[in-house]
């Protein structure tokens, strides 16, 4: 009853009616709030970069947002990824009244400062892809990107049995979830002089197929290539030219590009995030925080960690 009549926090639509209902009866001598929700404006925070995972979270946050309840508004907005200026900006200052944050945090250590301020003032918090640690308990919508680091690893120690350089091409050097994959791989994999880690800039265009290329030119044969990030379109000529003797190749994301590369037998695997679900859950989650109700506009179960083969694409 303290949280309905005092607006202290979130009821259902029922029990904020039942309430209300039995106020009245009883006499209650005071203004009564009403029975519908207020508005709500969530922000959502995505990266700006070439990676088309960002693009798909985005246009799945637009096709969920017709689904969604009158009372919430969606601000969605992208910002330059390595700009953590910009970033802590976006945060910090929406420009609107905001009672929640969707975010895919980039640099998470530099903008947990950040996130902890808007939580202490009373905004709801959910991260996005990849979670910030040493945070007040807040939902993440994502997969656990170690273990999907130890599947890569575990897998490629399987199928590469017979020598040659493995190589991680880790395609960004300031998103957490990047480091979590490689140190999983790294982890499941095991350390026997085979694995060479390479830092690439996956916004620098050429800067993969340059490392893949020094590499062919030391004569060292590439066994198996796991790339963390967004540059198969620069790979898989390079890949295919090099026919049986090619790498076994695993990445991520379920893209149309890479269900025609593993269609082909160019790309071996690929494990996908699934973006729609995280779209989804976030939101329902968000509805969920803000009122104390479920949503049953979209998929409501937690994202998981998907493998693809071209034995089993959709």
């Amino acid at each position: 009853m303290d949280r309905v009549l005092n607006e202290r926090g979130s009821v259902s639509e029922k029990t904020r009616e039942k309430v209300l209902t039995a106020a009245r009866a009883l006499g209650i001598n005071r203004a009564l709030p009403e029975a519908w929700h207020r508005v709500q404006h969530v922000g959502i925070i995505l990266p700006r970069s070439r990676s088309q995972h960002w693009q798909l979270l985005d246009d799945a946050f637009i096709g969920f947002s017709h689904a969604l309840p009158r009372w919430m508004i969606l601000h969605r907005q992208r910002v330059a990824q390595n700009d953590l200026k910009a970033l802590r900006e976006a945060v910090i200052a929406p420009g609107f009244q905001r009672g929640g944050l969707i975010i895919a945090p980039d640099a998470a250590d530099e903008i947990a400062p950040a996130l902890r301020e808007i939580m202490a003032r009373g905004e709801q918090l959910i991260t996005l892809t990849n979670n910030v640690l040493n945070l007040p308990d807040h939902p993440y919508s994502g997969i656990d990107h170690a273990m999907a680091g130890r599947t890569i690893g575990y897998l490629m120690r399987r199928l590469t049995p017979g020598g040659g350089r493995v190589v991680i091409l880790q395609c960004n050097n300031r998103r957490l979830e990047h480091f979590e994959r490689v140190s999983g791989f790294q982890k499941a994999f095991g350390d026997d002089g085979s694995l060479t880690v390479q830092h690439v800039d996956e916004e620098n265009p050429g800067a993969a197929e340059g490392a893949i290329r020094k590499l062919l030119a030391t004569g060292e044969r590439i066994a198996g290539l796991y790339v963390t990030g967004n540059v198969s379109a620069e790979l898989a000529p390079l890949i295919a030219a090099m026919g049986p003797a090619r790498p076994v190749w695993i990445t991520h994301e379920r893209l149309p590009l890479h269900c025609d590369l593993l269609r082909a037998g160019v790309l071996d695997f690929v494990l996908d995030q699934d973006a729609a679900a995280q779209a989804a859950w976030a939101l329902s989650e968000m509805v969920r925080a803000l009122s104390g109700e479920c949503w049953a506009g979209g998929q409501v179960q937690a994202p998981e960690l998907r493998l693809y083969c071209r034995e089993n694409l959709p």
